[in-house]
């Protein structure tokens, strides 16, 4: 009987595990893969997306599934979101919950990494961007980003590509939605520059994907394959000769003399618990599973710090009305954006932001508008809105 089921292995199936696990079987080794959410095919998703009522719940068209809770199952997560109201999408399937990403991949900037000696404030990193630049690059090609090269994205107007790179992109930014076009000439005449938003939704067929093709359905799925996911990275890492098992829900961990940890079990939908044995395992649950697991094992938390600190990035949302069509939900549902208050340098002061320009179909809000009760003051009584939105009008995201 071998000593160990697999070299490696590799709780969770995202875009990260599925990497790990991709570079591990292309170095011959073996590998195991443990999801504790289903395969879902894309068609069906897509499918359950059309027929479901929540349209900006991104997690919904996954399924509830009592095995795998996710952030929006009603209980799993006590999130204290103040004013916010806005719950973080973490996923349970294979391919993670880059699944439902909107596909936007900005590089930190310089000053990002160094925010207390350039600004005074936070913390700097313990390594700097020219150190971590290359590491930027070779995500990049292996996801398969488009971008501008002469772009500055610091939203500063220096004049030159920023941040720095050492290669260009590896695909050409895609086409401009007719709303980007318009918007962009109208804020230019305020003074506002637009730059293109780099993203994984690949502008040219690249490493067996299809070209985007403007679905504008990147959340809560690309229907056909364009926008990277992690099911990419993992159907590399099985045809690598790595073994997947899905609907595995892994629980405890055990470690040797050393501290190390040698051994897990997960349990099956049904209960049934497997034992797996490795010379490594790495942990790759996202920043809510991968420390609930390390706390529940009373595991790496010898500074208390396991599991705190945790943020996401919070959206304001802004809609208006157009003077003309312009055409919201055809094209790309993110493409370009307004960076002037990306890297001020009264950043100390006013926080880091990015104005969006969000492509999202605006007929769910425009019937939720024109369908909501409002009290009729003459009759005292509550009626149902009968305004209609001017043809003319076509209200947009941003």
């Amino acid at each position: 009987m071998a000593e160990y089921d697999a070299d490696v292995i590799v709780v969770g199936s995202g875009s990260l595990g599925g990497f790990v696990a991709l570079e591990v079987a292309k170095a011959g080794k073996s590998v195991i893969i443990l999801e504790s959410g289903p395969e879902i095919a894309e068609w069906k998703i897509t499918d359950n997306y059309h027929r479901s009522p929540r349209k900006f719940n991104w997690n919904d068209p996954f399924g509830d599934i009592p095995y795998a809770p996710n952030t929006y199952t009603p209980g799993y997560i006590d999130a204290d979101l103040g004013d916010v109201g806005q719950i973080p999408g973490a996923l349970r399937s294979v391919g993670g919950t880059s699944r439902h990403w909107t596909g936007a991949t900005w590089r930190l900037l310089p000053e990002d990494m160094k925010l207390k000696s350039t600004f005074g404030i936070g913390r700097d990193w313990p390594f700097s961007y020219d150190e971590f630049e290359k590491w930027f690059t070779e995500a990049e090609y292996a996801i398969g980003v488009n971008g501008d090269n002469d772009a500055d994205l610091s939203g500063q107007g220096l004049g030159h590509t920023y941040p720095p790179r050492s290669k260009p992109y590896p695909l050409p930014p895609e086409a401009k939605p007719y709303l980007v076009q318009k918007l962009q000439v109208q804020y230019e005449k305020a003074g506002y520059r637009t730059e293109h938003g780099p993203s994984c939704r690949i502008s040219q067929p690249y490493a067996g994907r299809p070209a985007c093709i403007g679905n504008n359905l990147c959340q809560p799925n690309c229907p056909i394959g364009a926008k990277h996911s992690g099911v990419h990275v993992i159907e590399q890492a099985v045809a690598a000769g790595a073994e997947l098992r899905s609907n595995a829900t892994v629980d405890k961990l055990t470690v040797d003399g050393k501290g190390r940890i040698t051994e897990l079990s997960y349990l099956s939908p049904k209960g049934d618990r497997t034992t797996l044995k490795a010379k490594v395992i790495v942990l790759a649950a996202h920043a809510y599973e991968t420390p609930k697991l390390l706390l529940m094992n009373e595991l790496a938390n010898s500074s208390g710090m396991v599991g705190r600190n945790v943020m996401f990035h919070p959206v304001l949302n802004m809609d208006f009305y157009a003077e003309e069509p312009v055409w919201t939900g055809r094209g790309q549902f993110l493409h370009g954006s307004i960076m002037q208050r990306r890297n001020q340098k009264n950043r100390a002061a006013v926080p880091s932001a990015r104005l969006d320009y969000q492509n999202v179909y605006p007929v769910l809000k425009i019937t939720e508008e024109v369908l909501k009760p409002r009290r009729s003051m003459s009759a005292r009584r509550w009626t149902t809105r009968s305004a209609i939105v001017p043809p003319a009008m076509s209200p947009c995201r941003c």
